[in-house]
């Protein structure tokens, strides 16, 4: 009896066959099966890229030093007082006693007013109270005696009392026909003449206090903290000459529009000699702190526009240090923020990152201050 053979049998041992002279003739010709590949590239080690070779720059060794900021503002001066003296009496102006630009001493007369019917009234006045008297006195006998009442002594009193005050207002009225300088200082402007009326109230003369002068900066809300009153300031005036002031006033509170605060230096001028109105150049000493005397060649900007020093660290990579300037002088920037030693690239910084591994070479100090190798 034969056995039939299925096709499809006979088809899968025809694939079957075929699979397996593949796989044999890659191993004959050398390739990996992908499984093994894929194994053997997983074993190799990762490769590294090599790091470039190190950027060569040139560095200085700067130490930070106890620094004290002076900061320079430019103010006007001012008079210490200023008053306009005005009339206390009304009345016509009979004498004149001081010019413009007259030096003046407090007490001394500036002006007189007509005391007009002033006189006749304090005559009066002083009869009245002659009278009042009397009739006080007269008043108390009678009540004593029983012959008059208690309130009719009571309104006899209150009728010279009343006298009495009449008589002080108009000696005070006549006082205030007089003016008299406030205090010592300068006459600025004159606003009468003799023979003009002036009622109560109109400005006669106005007077400035020149000493001492006053020198008014504004310091900025960031510089602020720093400023003490007392302080010792240097003011250069226009002329060229510098005198020593002290700090007088510092405001309580900023300007609303410039965020600025009003400070007030105190500078003497006993001759008069410093006029009021005049630009004056003040340098007021700040708090100490450490700082670095820098070359502003030296200072870079980073990525979002922070002003600082490119460095160089132990690992010989660069680091970036963002400085705040406290001072620009002729010699120099001094600078905050960096450690108190520190290895800052003098040549080359435009061309290195921080991160950057770099060969630093010396370089001398004074470059890094300004001056040359």
């Amino acid at each position: 009896m034969k056995l039939r053979v299925k096709p499809s049998f006979v088809i899968a041992i025809f694939l079957a066959a075929g699979a397996s002279a593949w796989i044999m003739s890659g191993q004959v010709d050398g390739q990996t099966p992908p499984a093994e590949a894929a194994t053997e590239e997983a074993a190799k080690p990762e490769q590294v890229e090599p790091e470039q070779d190190p950027v060569g720059v040139r560095v200085v060794e700067s130490h930070a030093k106890v620094h004290r900021a002076m900061l320079r503002i430019t103010g006007r001066t001012a008079a210490d007082r200023r008053v306009t003296v005005r009339a206390e009496a009304s009345g016509r102006v009979t004498k004149l006693g001081v010019e413009e630009t007259q030096p003046v001493e407090e007490g001394l007369e500036l002006a007189r007013v007509a005391t007009g019917d002033r006189y006749a009234r304090l005559k009066e006045a002083e009869a009245l109270i002659a009278q009042r008297k009397i009739e006080s006195k007269a008043a108390e006998k009678l009540a004593k005696k029983g012959f008059q009442s208690e309130t009719k002594r009571a309104a006899a009193e209150a009728a010279l009392s009343a006298a009495k005050a009449q008589l002080e207002q108009i000696r005070i009225e006549i006082s205030k026909t007089i003016t008299k300088v406030p205090f010592d200082g300068i006459v600025e402007t004159k606003e009468v003449e003799i023979g003009d009326f002036v009622q109560i109230g109109d400005p006669i003369v106005t007077i400035v206090d020149l000493d001492p002068v006053i020198v008014e900066i504004q310091v900025s809300e960031g510089e602020i903290a720093a400023v003490g009153e007392g302080a010792v300031a240097d003011v250069e005036l226009i002329d060229g000459s510098t005198v020593h002031g002290l700090v007088a006033r510092i405001a309580p509170a900023a300007n609303k529009n410039t965020r600025t605060f009003a400070v007030e230096v105190e500078i003497p001028n006993t001759e008069s000699k410093v006029r009021e109105g005049l630009t004056a150049t003040v340098r007021l000493p700040l708090r100490q702190t450490m700082a670095h005397l820098l070359s502003p060649a030296v200072l870079t900007l980073d990525e979002i526009g922070k002003v600082g020093v490119k460095s160089v660290n132990e690992e010989g990579r660069v680091v970036f240090y963002p400085v705040q300037i406290a001072e620009d002088t002729a010699k120099g920037m001094w600078v905050t923020g960096l450690p108190n030693q520190v290895s800052v690239i003098a040549v080359g910084q435009e061309y290195v990152k921080p991160g950057t591994l770099v060969k630093a070479s010396p370089l001398n100090i004074s470059a890094l201050q300004g001056g040359s190798e």
